[in-house]
């Protein structure tokens, strides 16, 4: 039904429908072309074929906004369960594949597309399309392992992706991220600070790209940038605004975490 559609169908109808066709053409690279070494990076497949189908089809729905549906889709329910002590991580160990029904969750299906966003953030968008290529390249019609494309990837990029692999995809759990406002005498912007922490006491860093929405009143707001690679970082882009009535970080979207 999603695919056969009459003069009834909405443009919601209609994005579906070319989100299906772009996903399963993207599994002849994602699955078929390259297939998992194993059923514990089995979500690999599905999460790449779900960020190719995103960069085929929004560009055709450029009333749609995407990264609002992108949100709304997946942040809240990753949340709820990563929030939690018996969270699991996206990458697992399966012993027996009668067992690998119990991967799949919003560990899988909401998590890793924010990981997989936040990977393309932190290394580049040229960086990590090349990446793909030679990943596809190398593994074509054999096995592959996420470690090997985090392997491929770490040597494009002057970041520790294995490193940041460990955090965001082998360990579950989510940050604390508060936003930090020192102003001038002459009402500006002197310090903004963005600041995360681990909520369970393991000293844990999530480096990650976001954004701080900075608000004035009731309908005036500003969002800077900014790069949260280690337990804080300055913003540079806030210096000299004027100094806030509120700052969330986070606040369009863009970021992983209990923000503050």
């Amino acid at each position: 039904d999603g695919l056969f559609l009459d003069e009834s169908a909405t443009q919601r109808d209609f994005l579906g429908r070319a989100s299906v066709i772009a996903h399963e053409t993207a599994h002849m690279w994602f699955g078929d072309l390259v297939t998992m070494e194993w059923f514990d990076d089995v979500w690999m497949k599905e999460v790449f074929a779900n960020f190719m189908a995103a960069k085929i089809v929004h560009p055709s729905f450029p009333e749609i906004d995407h990264d609002l549906r992108f949100v709304l889709n997946h942040h809240p329910s990753a949340y709820r369960v990563d929030r939690t002590p018996g969270a699991n991580p996206i990458r697992q160990e399966l012993e027996n594949l009668s067992e690998a029904g119990t991967l799949y969750g919003a560990i899988i299906y909401q998590k890793a597309p924010v990981v997989m966003r936040q990977l393309e953030l932190l290394v580049g968008e040229e960086t990590f399309r090349d990446g793909l290529r030679e990943y596809l390249e190398a593994h074509a019609y054999g096995n592959a392992t996420w470690p090997d494309l985090i392997e491929i990837l770490d040597r494009r990029s002057p970041r520790d992706l294995a490193a940041w692999s460990r955090v965001w995809v082998e360990e579950p759990g989510r940050p604390e991220v508060s936003v930090e406002v020192r102003g001038t005498a002459e009402g500006t912007v002197g310090s903004l600070r963005v600041v995360q922490a681990d909520p369970r006491g393991r000293g844990r860093i999530w480096p990650q790209a976001l954004d701080v929405v900075l608000g004035y009143g009731t309908d005036s707001t500003v969002a800077v940038p900014a790069r949260l690679l280690g337990s804080e970082a300055e913003v540079d882009g806030a210096a000299g605004l004027g100094v806030p009535d509120y700052a969330l970080a986070g606040g369009r979207g863009l970021g992983y975490g209990r923000m503050r």
